[in-house]
């Protein structure tokens, strides 16, 4: 989102007018202004007028305010004056009821009000009653009453509602993705010309519902609607339509004027034509207009919000492999800055191929599909080899493992680690150079933050934002590499050294400080010029630097600690030293000799405030403030950006992934020009590893990594675009391969297993830890998925020894016969424990037992016998069974009941008897003697050969 999108938020908030919006405007003085309430009321006369409240706190108990009326369905008075409830107390204005449900009622102010108003009150939503505010109301003491209104029920579902001579119709509906109950909510209805809008406020989180019915803290209206049924003005109030029986509570009812345009823009969507077959990428174009400006287009597929574009000519790239094959609703909305909207949509039909061919991957065992993690430091020793001849079908490898595996076993899959779902290190680096070479934004990539928000987390590959990516020494004689010793984790600092030398710092975007802690300081007449490259030869080596101008200095000429900050010049080139990736550079030449500065430090902006913690504030830009829309703000620019929108360049607010910490920011996968990157650098992966079979993708959960609440830009398709980007991906590397990790990603991941032919789920079997409930959550998973297919998805089934150790037998033996219940065994593989150490040594991810031939299952799994635990009653425990052509597997989870898990003591232990003659197979590999009954403790499993 940019410039207009915000300029749309404020004035919105500006438009917003209402008693409580003014008391909330800036939630720093939430509570100051909660005590301005209270004041007010004491000097207030009760009547409504517009920019008027009613607060029902000076009106007796069991009245009415004067000058208010009321209706309901029975002729009894239903609304009063209650203290049983109040947002601001004592009162609230109460509906009851009684034990009528199918009562309707409503009460309003009597004047007759000008069509355009905004009408708002706080509402109780602890009950399935709706309760609406209402405005434009016509004959509201009869059963044909005609008005609009917005309708809240607790959970939260909010819809606008259109009466006409007692006929109701939804005109929009909206349901929280969050449950909210038993709690306040402002409720507010914007009814502006042919424009109404709902919006819905939560004081006790300080958050407004949006669009996506996602809470977030800046201003937002949940629905926005044109209609022309009721142009002209009426009376406002309160109201609840038949339903259930009971109390429904308003209080602090406003009104207010709605100033302002109220014309709506006019829209049409110019291409692909109505009716069109489309397939592949296609452009979708839009043509608007409005009698003082459009500010925005919103692009919808099916009403789910896909695109934003803010300047004429309105277009949006669409992937129509996204929509899936069949007919679909286009949707275009035009934004004016007042916040009315005009719609357009057409019907389009949408067919593309979109399957990926099956791997032929070779199987050792007909039972069992076994796969191994080989990750940098894996020994490859005898172990690995004899594994690799005779057992496993699929290896995750670090690259430099990939030689000496198809040297062992040359038909073996071996797919190498990718990310796409985060950018870091090189593939960020990769991302920004490729978007400078194509022409197009480096931010297209990326999620960025509507608002300063706070973040933490870390990982092997996040660096601190304030960290230069490079820093070198350079001199006619050669380039050395500083970069340690400019962070600090390397010994003896940087000296900067005699005329004819340099000191380079460089950053993968453009930057505006450098701070210097230094040790030893400029003396003897040493002076430095600050220079940065302004011009570069194919390759990127610099060719020609210019002089750097300084806003300011605190340096002293690196006479002491301080900084230096500067404006980024426009002709700035990024460039290579020393074979380094593209980065920009600045450096320090040093002109004359002496006494050289030595730093313990040189560091960039710390624009996240972390301090050198893993915790800090994202910080959102301010493209209003941009006025030459460089995406940088100058002092000048920066002494006008919004509160809470604190960074100083646009690509200071992109969105960090999850937990995993600074400098990796999480990608947009519904953006082209990142496919089209995406696609270029997996092949790039594979053409440099020759001998890889395929990609691991890693991250592929389709869970938004970011809160919606706190970006700009459209995700509520993020699971099929993910699976889309990878599924052309898949595309274009055939006949390499693609697996996915979609660790944790459960139903979201569903858009991703279908578009590519393989993932693993990471951590999935966790025998010693899991109940008898998530065993099923699970099983059910895994068939889901198998199902979305024909054929089926491989699917690699990985598990975690939580509650063992990964070289016990129990815990092994559970794993396996966790499996065996679940598993089909030609796309199924099991991967022991290989998330939980993905470089050791493979002895610690192998049970001989895998090896033994129990033939292949003749029906799904069941439960076996089920009971009290006998170490907790009041806990369920079951066994399940599979049964197989040579073997009956069993596995007992942990006990459960009304979310309390049992243990995995000795006392849970159950003996059943099995109604034949079994042997029990071993860790090892090897048969006990011949049993008829076994015994089970909670997280145990047991494999039986029949003797």
């Amino acid at each position: 989102m940019d410039n207009s999108r915000r300029r749309t938020l404020r004035a919105i908030a500006t438009v917003n007018l209402g008693f409580w919006e003014l008391r909330m405007a800036h939630r720093k003085t939430r509570r100051l202004a909660t005590l301005c309430l209270e004041q007010l009321e004491t000097r207030v006369t009760p009547t409504l007028t517009p920019y008027g409240l009613e607060a029902f706190d000076t009106t007796s108990v069991g009245s009415l305010p004067p000058s208010w009326l009321q209706w309901s369905s029975t002729g009894r008075t239903a609304f009063s004056v209650s203290s049983n409830a109040a947002f601001s107390a004592p009162h609230s204005l109460a509906m009851d009821a009684g034990g009528f449900a199918s009562l309707s009622g409503r009460a309003w102010f009597s004047a007759s009000l000008s069509g355009d108003v905004q009408v708002s009150a706080d509402v109780l939503l602890n009950s399935l009653i709706p309760a609406q505010v209402l405005a434009r109301g016509l004959n509201l003491y009869t059963t044909t009453p005609s008005f609009y209104a917005v309708t809240v029920t607790r959970g939260l579902t909010v819809q606008l509602v259109k009466v006409v001579n007692g006929v109701s119709t939804t005109l929009e509906q909206l349901t929280s993705s969050s449950y909210f109950s038993n709690g306040w909510a402002r409720v507010t209805l914007l009814a502006n010309g042919s424009n109404l809008r709902a919006q819905v406020y939560r004081p006790d989180t300080a958050q407004y519902l949006n669009a996506a019915g996602a809470w977030q803290s800046s201003p937002a209206w949940a629905l926005n609607e044109t209609d022309t049924a009721l142009p002209f003005g009426g009376q406002v109030g309160m109201g609840r339509p038949s339903s259930y029986a009971g109390q429904v509570n308003f209080d602090d009812f406003t009104v207010f004027p709605a100033a302002g345009d109220n014309i709506a823009p006019t829209v049409s969507i110019t291409a692909p034509p109505a009716n069109a077959n489309l397939t592949g990428i296609i452009t979708v174009q839009a043509s608007a207009t409005d009698n003082v400006g459009v500010t925005k287009v919103e692009f919808y597929i099916d009403s789910v919000l896909r695109a934003v574009d803010v300047a004429a000519p309105f277009t949006w790239s669409f992937d129509t492999s996204t929509a899936g094959n069949g007919t679909h609703t286009l949707a275009a909305w035009a934004y004016d800055a007042g916040g009315n909207i005009g719609k357009a949509s057409i019907t389009l039909s949408t067919q593309n191929d979109t399957s990926l061919p099956q791997p032929k991957i070779p199987q050792h065992y007909p039972n069992i599909r076994i796969a191994e993690l080989a990750y940098t430091g894996n020994p490859m020793g005898a172990t690995e080899d004899q594994l690799l001849r005779n057992s496993v079908d699929l290896v995750i490898a670090a690259p430099e493992l990939l030689a000496h595996i198809k040297t062992v076993s040359p038909t073996t899959p071996a797919l190498i680690y990718a990310n796409l779902s985060n950018l870091y290190t090189g593939t960020l680096t990769d991302w920004l150079n490729w978007a400078d070479a194509h022409g197009v934004s480096r931010e297209e990539a990326f999620f960025h933050a509507a608002m300063d928000t706070p973040f933490s987390g870390d990982s092997a590959s996040s660096l601190p934002v304030n960290w230069f990516w490079a820093a070198y020494r350079t001199s006619p004689t050669g380039v050395t590499n500083q970069t340690s010793q400019a962070r600090g984790t390397a010994p003896g600092g940087v000296t900067f050294g005699t005329v004819g030398q340099s000191i380079a710092v460089g950053y993968p975007d453009p930057f505006r400080e450098v701070n210097l802690t230094l040790t030893s300081f400029a003396g003897g007449g040493w002076s430095a010029a600050l220079e940065y490259p302004m011009a570069v030869d194919a390759a990127g080596n610099p060719t020609a630097w210019a002089p750097l101008r300084t806003v300011t200095n605190s340096t002293l000429g690196l006479m002491q600690s301080g900084q230096i900050t500067f404006d980024p010049p426009p002709d700035w080139k990024t460039a290579s030293l020393g074979g380094s990736t593209k980065l920009y550079y600045v450096r320090f030449r040093t002109l004359t000799p002496g006494l050289a500065p030595v730093a313990s430090l040189i560091l960039g902006r710390d624009f996240v405030n972390a301090h050198g913690t893993k915790a800090g504030v994202i910080p959102a830009f301010d493209t209003a403030a941009d006025v030459n829309h460089d995406g940088y703000l100058s002092d000048a620019e920066f002494a006008h950006h919004a509160t809470g929108e604190s960074a100083r360049f646009l690509y200071e607010s992109r969105m960090f992934y999850g937990t995993y910490g600074q400098m990796r920011p999480a990608t947009n996968p519904a953006d082209i020009a990142f496919r089209a990157f995406a696609v270029q650098s997996s092949l790039n992966l594979l053409r440099n590893n020759p001998l890889a079979d395929g990609l691991f993708f890693d991250n592929s959960a389709g869970v938004l990594p970011v809160n919606a609440a706190t970006i700009l830009e459209p995700v509520a398709n993020y699971a099929l675009d993910y699976g889309s980007m990878l599924n052309g991906v898949g595309q274009a590397i055939n006949p390499h391969w693609e697996l996915g990790n979609t660790a944790g990603g459960g139903t979201n991941a569903a858009a991703i297993v279908q578009r590519i032919p393989a993932y693993i789920e990471e951590y999935a079997i966790r025998p010693m830890a899991q109940n008898l409930q998530q065993f099923e959550d699970l099983s059910s998973l895994i068939a889901g998925r198998q199902a979305l297919r024909s054929p089926a998805p491989f699917a690699v089934l990985d598990s975690l020894p939580t509650g063992g150790s990964p070289t016990d037998p129990r815990t092994q033996l559970a794993a396996l016969a966790y499996y065996y219940l679940l598993a089909d065994p030609s796309s199924t593989f099991l991967d022991f424990f290989g998330g939980f150490e993905p470089a050791s040594t493979w002895s610690r991810h192998w049970s001989a037992a895998a090896a033994f031939n129990v033939g292949l299952p003749s029906g799904g799994w069941s439960v076996f016998v089920t009971g009290a635990d006998p170490a907790n009653p009041a806990l369920s425990y079951r066994v399940y069974q599979r049964r197989y052509a040579n073997a009956l597997v069993l596995y007992k989870p942990l006990s459960y009941a009304n979310g309390i898990t049992g243990t995995l003591a000795d006392a849970t232990a159950t003996t059943h008897n099995l109604g034949g003659n079994y042997r029990v197979l071993q860790a090892d590999g090897t048969l006990g003697p011949v049993v008829t009954s076994v015994t089970l403790r909670n997280g145990e499993g047991a494999i039986l050969v029949k003797a």
